[in-house]
């Protein structure tokens, strides 16, 4: 996949020459068989993956494809089955954000910089979430609800996905979730717990067996 030619043109999906933009691969993660195209199924599979609980990624489902399904519709028409299409996954990009990423769908590395540069206490290498909501309200259009709800979701969902130890996001997290990179590390260090709780429990239910006396 490649850069858009412009804002409203959709993607190559097949151009392998040129590198996805950051938008494209944030959303990979999500494409669980590489076509392109993102079902609430695979949303719902991806969430899980990461951690979330049936119910926040159930909601997060709900919100992500009612909200982006038609953005990424080329046709006017409603699409029931409220797929998403990376190459088009641009044309949802929304305002009140930090403009990190372009109506192209390509990263703006000084946009990304202010958000630590302006609210965040030197060295400016991480972030609360009070810095955060002050960021939000700088970073508010009029009257842009859609955006302003849209920004309060993705960055909530950044914090419960991470859930930082001290309460600060690192700007090294937020670049993997920008870029999509943390994606797989997280669904990996969950699926590392599950085998290990696994593990626990198969020894334990060992041990009450051994004790059993089949007298």
């Amino acid at each position: 996949m490649a850069p858009p030619k412009d804002a409203l043109s959709t993607a190559p999906l097949l151009d392998s020459k040129v590198a996805p933009t950051v938008l494209q691969t944030h959303a990979q993660f999500f494409d669980r068989n590489g076509d392109g195209l993102i079902y609430p199924r695979d949303t719902y599979s991806a969430m899980r993956d990461v951690g979330f609980n049936p119910v926040f990624a159930l909601f997060a489902v709900l919100f992500i494809h009612m909200s982006f399904s038609m953005a990424s519709n080329p046709n006017w028409t409603p699409d029931l089955s409220f797929k998403i299409r990376i190459d088009r996954l641009h044309r949802g990009v929304h305002g009140s954000d930090t403009r990190s990423i372009s109506h192209e769908g390509e990263f703006d590395e000084a946009r990304f910089e202010k958000i630590f540069s302006d609210y965040t206490p030197a060295p400016h290498d991480s972030i609360s979430f009070k810095e955060l909501r002050r960021m939000m309200s700088g970073n508010r259009n009029a009257y842009d609800f859609f955006g302003m709800a849209a920004t309060l979701f993705e960055w909530g969902t950044a914090f419960l996905m991470v859930w930082p130890e001290n309460g600060r996001l690192t700007k090294e997290e937020v670049m993997g979730i920008v870029d999509g990179s943390i994606f797989q590390k997280l669904a990996d260090k969950q699926k590392a717990i599950k085998e290990k709780l696994q593990q626990k429990e198969s020894k334990k239910l060992g041990k009450e067996g051994d004790g059993i006396d089949t007298d």
